[in-house]
């Protein structure tokens, strides 16, 4: 049931004292999620647990998504965990420029926001800082992908968006660049994420031409590039770098709306 990884793992160690759970607990919950969804094959234990935990193994799919379901309940958190929350990785590498879709992006941002809404300064960060190749790797893509990739189409029929509305995000946008500017970002940080968390959404919910749709991307990437500063103002390195990836990677989506918001990720 589960793939050795190596080392402790922090996260999943955070969320689990955060439960104040016993691992047999756990174990039982993880069991009766399973049992839901009828996979009555799916029977860990404690000690499986506390392997996740110390020696840092990672279990086969779907028990990731079944522990954060039990966790969710266990810490009676408003919004659910994910697998990432957990510090758990992605279940297979990616080929070149995957995540760089404008369907694969939005939901990046949108998983990214929603689990650092739900976090604090004392859950330690799942992500990893890149450095030399790995770093060059992450942002090449945007060198060698075609613009202009088809953009995602919305979810649900909502209102249409035009460009006076991208303009006032645009406005809104500039305020907390201002702010981060003058006076350091880190106490309204959270606000420009939840910020970038509403205008990504509405990526999904709303009807928009192709230039309006590019237009939301680059502020979207504007958005993400204020979040990345702010979160390196407040001193979580790694979580800055994933916040200006994630903006280059709108950027891209935007055509050539986004090359000025590129130079600021």
């Amino acid at each position: 049931m589960s793939q050795p990884a190596g080392r402790p793992n922090d996260s999943l160690a955070h969320w689990v004292r955060r439960s104040g759970a016993s691992y047999n607990r756990i174990a039982k919950e993880i069991n009766e999620v399973a049992a839901d969804r009828g996979r009555h094959d799916i029977q860990t234990d404690s000690s499986r647990v506390s392997r996740w935990i110390n020696k840092g193994e990672q279990p086969r799919p779907p028990v990731p998504e079944y522990l954060a379901l039990a966790l969710s309940r266990l810490c009676h958190q408003p919004h659910q965990l994910t697998p990432a929350d957990l510090g758990f990785s992605d279940s297979g590498p990616r080929r070149a420029g995957e995540g760089w879709s404008a369907r694969a992006v939005v939901a990046a941002i949108l998983d990214t926001t929603r689990s650092d809404a739900v976090t604090d300064e004392h859950t330690p960060s799942h992500t990893r800082l890149l450095h030399g190749t790995d770093l060059v790797s992450a942002v090449q893509p945007w060198l060698h992908l075609p613009d202009g990739a088809p953009l995602p189409k919305p979810t649900e029929a909502g209102q249409r968006l035009g460009m006076s509305d991208v303009e006032r995000i645009q406005a809104t946008t500039s305020a907390f660049r201002h702010l981060d500017n003058e006076h350091g970002g880190a106490l309204s940080r959270l606000a420009v994420v939840g910020q970038l968390q509403h205008v990504t959404h509405l990526t999904r919910t709303r009807t928009y031409t192709e230039e309006t749709g590019r237009a939301l991307f680059a502020a979207v990437a504007e958005l993400a590039s204020v979040a990345g500063w702010m979160t390196h103002d407040a001193g979580v390195h790694q979580d800055a770098q994933h916040y200006l990836l994630l903006g280059l990677q709108a950027a891209k989506q935007a055509g050539p709306h986004g090359a000025g918001s590129a130079g600021t990720c």
